[in-house]
């Protein structure tokens, strides 16, 4: 069984070992290639592969004035189309997932945030390939985020792989 984990930016996959192989480092599902993420001025982008589950976080639209230290809300919903602050998250992979928890370190503070009701990851092909997280208006984030000021983050799936990502509040 091959699995994956983003480590300092990096994809790395890990033969977990089985009758036939012994634990070490391998090629990833399918002979493709272990490479490294790119990045962009707004956002930096890790992928999660996870057998055929290949989820990348591929925007970041979180204004720094949707957080504040005051609020009270820590969820966040899913649709299918973009609004407000959110994250663009697309599956390249067959399989699918379900988003468990997103957290944002911002000042050197964790702020962690749930889902409110389901959601899912389709796979490649279906409707749900790309799904968007919405924050609420006035999140909480401490200390309240500021402009330009950078933060760091991650997705988690319903089957334990993180996403990390990272980039500037606009």
């Amino acid at each position: 069984m091959i699995a994956a984990a983003a480590i300092s930016g990096a994809i790395i996959y890990h033969n977990l070992g089985t009758a036939a192989s012994s634990a070490g480092i391998d090629s990833p599902p399918g002979g493709g290639q272990i490479g490294v993420p790119s990045y962009s001025t707004s956002s930096n982008y890790t992928a999660a592969v996870a057998g055929q589950l290949a989820v990348t976080v591929t925007n970041a639209a979180l204004p720094a004035g949707g957080f504040n230290a005051n609020s009270t809300t820590t969820t966040f919903t899913c649709a299918s189309s973009p609004s407000g602050a959110h994250l663009t998250l697309t599956n390249g992979g067959t399989g699918s997932a379900s988003v468990s928890y997103i957290s944002i370190t911002s000042a050197g503070v964790v702020s962690e945030f749930t889902p409110s009701g389901a959601c899912d990851i389709g796979g490649l092909g279906s409707g749900a390939a790309t799904t968007y997280v919405i924050f609420p208006a006035n999140s909480q984030v401490v200390p309240s985020p500021v402009s330009a000021q950078n933060y760091t983050g991650d997705v988690g799936l319903s089957d334990g792989v993180s996403i990390q990502f990272a980039g500037a509040w606009q």
